[in-house]
């Protein structure tokens, strides 16, 4: 579904969006989940946090911006929807897997030269 990962920024993205990119029916759309066991909602799902996670550890990007970078329009709706795919807020999650340090104010500060 690399047309997800394509599109995931759009909040309100469904399934006929995609069925129209790629000139397929909405439901051979399902029938693809349905064999790889999985949903529309629930891959798109995974796509945006597994999307956010990456952002949260090689970007210093505030927490909103990655949000709306992966489809979410409120930052605490995001938030929740992160800690339940990966155990942690954002921004501990941020600081465990980031490639920064974090300065006296508690801004990210890459390492990298």
């Amino acid at each position: 579904m690399e047309r997800l990962g394509e599109r995931l920024g759009e909040p309100d993205l469904q399934i006929h969006d995609i069925a129209a990119d790629t000139f397929a029916s909405r439901r051979q759309i399902q029938r693809v989940m349905e064999e790889q066991d999985t949903t529309f909602r629930a891959e798109l799902a995974k796509i945006r946090m597994d999307r956010a996670a990456e952002l949260l550890a090689s970007t210093t990007l505030p927490v909103r911006e990655v949000a709306a970078r992966v489809g979410y329009r409120q930052p605490a709706q995001f938030a929740k929807a992160f800690r339940l795919r990966h155990g942690s807020a954002p921004s501990a999650y941020r600081g465990e897997h980031g490639h920064g340090h974090r300065n006296g104010y508690g801004l990210v500060r890459s390492t990298a030269a």
